[in-house]
């Protein structure tokens, strides 16, 4: 439900002079590079405490895209 909310807080409403909710709450526009379609590859940032000590070591993983963070 908040993957949905957050797609439609940044699509324009006619209603809004095609203008999104978002830029009508913070005045600036949608970073559209930020949305991705469900499915796609992510590669979600390992946090430091839980890396293997290793000069090249993974610093990400490999997951499938299921939804965006609230907040």
């Amino acid at each position: 439900m908040s993957a949905a909310a957050y797609t439609i807080n940044r699509s324009p409403a006619s209603a809004k002079g095609r203008r999104t909710p978002y830029e009508i709450l913070y005045d600036r526009p949608v970073e559209v590079q930020r949305l991705h379609p469900f499915g796609c590859p992510a590669y979600p940032l390992i946090p430091e405490e839980k890396r293997h000590k290793q000069k090249f070591g993974d610093k990400a993983r490999r997951c499938v895209f299921i939804g965006y963070h609230e907040g």
